[in-house]
This record gives C-alpha cells, sequence and structure tokens, in this order.
C-alpha cells in the first residue's frame, strides 16, 4: 500500500490476508484508520462540583464510557469507580462521609450513564479545643495500658483481678485505657451475686429478661444465656473519637472476659458513647453508657421530701455537657472522584466535588445537654443538639450500620435490648409490650422495671419500701433511681399542684440519688 501525504511516497508492507477467506462473488473491504486499534476509547465525566455543608443525597455524576470504531459508531464500555477525601487513600465502599455510591457499571446498554453519590453532612468544627473542661479532661494523667486496661468495675485498684461493683453506665474522667466486665447492670454488688437486682415478684413473672427473651438467671452475659461474644461495638457517641472506634474490642483478663476501649488524650472532651456486645449473628445483647466528665459526681446535693426523708442526689443529670459552640466557617472538605474504564482502556477521569460552608457563617452556641430516657430502659437516648429539635450529630457509627431513630412500638422488652439506639414510641401508651398483672391510674404497667419488687401504684416513701436498684436502671454506680415521693418536698402539700405559690423555691432537680 503506496500512501501520499503531500510529500514522499510512504509505502507501509502488510498483508491483507489474515484470516477472512476471498471467495466467489463476495466482496471484502480493508479499512485504514489512524488509531492503533479498532476504535478510540472515551470516558469522561461531568457534575455540578459544589455540595452545601448539610450534604446531599443522590447527587449524580454524569459518564459517558464508550468505544469509538472508525465508521462513527459508539459502543458502550463498563467503568468502575472509587473515591478520596482530602488526599487521603482511595475507597470503594461507602462510609460515615460518603453514604452511598455507585460504585461501576460492568455492561452498560447505552455509552451516558449517571453515577449517584450521596454525601453526609459535613461536621463542623467544634470549638472545643478552647472549653475549658476540656482543657481539664486533656491535662489529666492517663490511666491504664493496652495491655493492662482500668477496670472500671474496681474502684479500689483498677485491677482486673476483682469485680466489685457493676452498672449500666461507667464514668470516665481521664484519657487512656479502660475495661468492663460483661455483666447485666448492677447484677454484681460488693463483689458478689446481686440477684434481687434481676428478680422478680410473684405478680410479675419474667420481668428482667436478656436479649433472647429469657429471664436473666446469672450476671454473667454469656453465662446466663449460653452464648459467646463475638465481637464489641460502639452503637453511638455525640463527639468524635470520644471513644476510638479501633480499640473497642473484647479480652479475656484474670479468667474473665472484658470489654476494652481507649480514651484518647487527643481526642478527649465531655460527652457520651454507647458500646454494645454482639454474638455470631450480629444481634446486640448487651450494651452500656460511658459518659466522659470532668464533674465530680460524689459532690452530691441534699434533698428533704416531704415526709422528711433525705436524700443525697447526683450533681448532674446522667450524661451532662456544659455548652460548646459549633462553627462552620472553617469547615470544608474535597471529595475527589475517580472513574476507571473497564477492558484494554484503562483510561481514567476524575472529577472535584467541594463541600464547604460559606465564611460568613456565625458559630451556634449550644445550651447544656444530656441524653434522654425511656421508662425501664438501660440505654440512653441521644441527646439533642442544644439549637432545636435535631438531635446531636452521631460520629463513628455508620461503620457498623447504626443510627438513631424513632420507630412505632410497642415492641418486647427484649427488643428494647437489641436496639439501644432506637427510641420506641406508642402515644399515650407504654413503649413496650410486657403485659402487667397490676393496674395503675394510667393502665397496667410493668413497676418493676426501675425498682425489683415494687408492686405499689401510689406514692410510696422510701422510709416505708425502699428502691430497689435493678440491671435496667441507667445510673452508673453509687446511685440508683428515685422513689415517687422523691420530688414531693418541692410543694407544701406534698402532692401534685398548680400555682407559684403552691410551690417551695430554691429546691434542687435531679431523678437519682444515691445508693
Amino acid at each position: 500500500v503506496t500512501i501520499n501525504d503531500g510529500g514522499d511516497d510512504r509505502i507501509l508492507p502488510i498483508s491483507i490476508g489474515g484470516t477472512t477467506e476471498w471467495k466467489p462473488g463476495y466482496t471484502v473491504t480493508y479499512s485504514l484508520s489512524t488509531s492503533q486499534e479498532e476504535g478510540d476509547y472515551v470516558l469522561s465525566v461531568s457534575a455540578d462540583p459544589n455540595v452545601g455543608y448539610q450534604g446531599e443525597t443522590d447527587k449524580g455524576i454524569t459518564v459517558e464510557s464508550y468505544k469509538q470504531s472508525y465508521y462513527g459508531t459508539k459502543v458502550p464500555v463498563g467503568w468502575t469507580c472509587t473515591y478520596s477525601i482530602d488526599g487521603e487513600t482511595d475507597r470503594n465502599s461507602a462510609g460515615e462521609e460518603i453514604t452511598a455510591f455507585t460504585n461501576g457499571v460492568s455492561n452498560p446498554t447505552t455509552f451516558s450513564t449517571t453515577s449517584k453519590i450521596s454525601i453526609s453532612k459535613i461536621n463542623p468544627v467544634s470549638m472545643v479545643e478552647k472549653n475549658t473542661h476540656t482543657a481539664a479532661l486533656r491535662a489529666a494523667s492517663e490511666i491504664g495500658t493496652e495491655d493492662s486496661p482500668y477496670n472500671l468495675s474496681n474502684q479500689t485498684n483498677g485491677a482486673t483481678t476483682s469485680i466489685e461493683y457493676t452498672s449500666n453506665c461507667y464514668i470516665v474522667s481521664h484519657p487512656g485505657y479502660y475495661c468492663f466486665p460483661l455483666v447485666y447492670g448492677n447484677a454484681i454488688k460488693n463483689s458478689t451475686t446481686n440477684a434481687a437486682a434481676y428478680t422478680s415478684n410473684a405478680a410479675e413473672p419474667n420481668t428482667f429478661v436478656n436479649h433472647l427473651g429469657n429471664q436473666i438467671t446469672d450476671p454473667y452475659i454469656e453465662t446466663a444465656t449460653g452464648t459467646t461474644a463475638k465481637d464489641a461495638v460502639i452503637v453511638w457517641q455525640d463527639a468524635y473519637n470520644l471513644v476510638m472506634p479501633k480499640s473497642v474490642k473484647i479480652i479475656e483478663k484474670d479468667g474473665k472476659r472484658f470489654v476494652m476501649f481507649q480514651i484518647s488524650k487527643d481526642y478527649i472532651c465531655q460527652g457520651n458513647s454507647v458500646i454494645a456486645v454482639r454474638d455470631n449473628s450480629g444481634t446486640i445483647m448487651w450494651s452500656w453508657h460511658i459518659w466522659v466528665t470532668d464533674h465530680d459526681i460524689k459532690q452530691t446535693n441534699k434533698v428533704v421530701n416531704h415526709f422528711g426523708t433525705t436524700f443525697q442526689m447526683i450533681p448532674y443529670e446522667v450524661g451532662f455537657c456544659d455548652p460548646d459552640q459549633l462553627d462552620y466557617s472553617k469547615t470544608k472538605r474535597n471529595i475527589v472522584v475517580t472513574f476507571t474504564q473497564k477492558g484494554n482502556s484503562y483510561k481514567s477521569a476524575q472529577i472535584v466535588l467541594k463541600q464547604s460552608q460559606p465564611e460568613a457563617f456565625t458559630p451556634e452556641e449550644l445550651t447544656i445537654r444530656a441524653p434522654y430516657y425511656q421508662f425501664g430502659r438501660k440505654d440512653p437516648i441521644c441527646p439533642y443538639d442544644g439549637i432545636g429539635s435535631k438531635d446531636m450529630t452521631q460520629y463513628n457509627c455508620t461503620e457498623q450500620g447504626y443510627s438513631f431513630s424513632r420507630k412505632s412500638g410497642p415492641v418486647s422488652l427484649e427488643e428494647g435490648i437489641k436496639q439501644p439506639y432506637t427510641h420506641f414510641y406508642n402515644q399515650d401508651k407504654d413503649w413496650n409490650s410486657y403485659v402487667s398483672t397490676i393496674t395503675t391510674s394510667h393502665g397496667k404497667y410493668n413497676l418493676e422495671l426501675w425498682d425489683a419488687g415494687n408492686t405499689y401504684t401510689d406514692r410510696v416513701d422510701e422510709s416505708f419500701k425502699p428502691v430497689t436498684k435493678t440491671v435496667y436502671d441507667p445510673s452508673p454506680v453509687g446511685f440508683k433511681m428515685p422513689p415517687s415521693t422523691f420530688f414531693t418536698g418541692f410543694t407544701q402539700s406534698g402532692i401534685q399542684e398548680y400555682g407559684s405559690s403552691y410551690f417551695i423555691s430554691n429546691s434542687p432537680s435531679s431523678p437519682d440519688y444515691k445508693s
């Protein structure tokens, strides 16, 4: 074949036989192309690169991926997709920042397809660094090590050789490594089995059940269920890396099984975290509340009720956090989405999505906050954010698929245990479906959930019937829920009143008192 490009003739020696057979009556057509292959590969991507700090669901990225033949036809070519955030390594699966995305199309039917990506709300910059409480926590000495974590159930010396007092809530005020035993609530008291914490009265059988719906018969979770816990995870927490996610694990020390976790000196601040243990199927068996605070809750307040009974009240709500500020003005991130063609092309294309907040944004003031609690449940409900009717931002939980939510009830007691991340609502009725044998003025409610053995439907003073703390009590070690007469000292008559003239001024208020 001789080619003249306007200058000298160029001879191209080629074979035109190949595998094609020249048959009589047929025409075989050969063509010349400047490309090295049968067609040129084309890959291009386009999208609006701007994303607001509130995030965006199913943001569309147009992907054109095809092979252009010599005759002008377009043959669709598959592609894969990865993303990176602020220069980090590429990821091919969803996470906390990118909650969902199309990671590829194998056999597209058209050359133009749409890749969808869902971007979460960008977390504001907390001004907690300037918080005096944070400064106090970060200045505190570290406790425990990874090899020898501090045992929160041993207030004497933190050694794992002894389990003295257990609870559903443990308080941490220093950075370091900690652990607690796989024990139901306060089922161990003064180093011995506290069977009263999970023993029902004759009228209310099977009140204190485990995640299987069976009556609790032993303090140790794995012994009571006959099931070995597979792992421990963060369910939710209201401060980033409050509990370091990768540090949460089940360990064995001195013949006992514990959950270990780390509170990093770089991240410690006031906050709340819920940690759970799961079985082989991923079902939550039990969970605990970690309350990080620099406040000394042993400085209790004296409260005297209408009957003259004296209580020592916890000085702060369980899970209390002081005010903070959130600043969005310095918050931004770049999300680089990379598309790679399949086949022999190996072409790639990128688009950079820019998520940011206008510089003129004013920092938001957060009020004091603390978790909420449902009657009879041991787990805290995610606190509101101090600005409006919105939940606090939750951190380090989406990796395990958890996110705090609300669902319609009622549900069984065991379902409440398996879903510590859910607020069950049932308007004008109880959240749980337990059928009580005792009728109160509000219906048939189980009166034992926070007071084992209780059958009284009216106010009963602590001096007559002390509250028996249960395995469902959300209070930390040394405290329990109050009796029905706790607040009677707030009014002159000791009963419910309306109007300011009936109330006694300067009375403290808090739901818990020292046990």
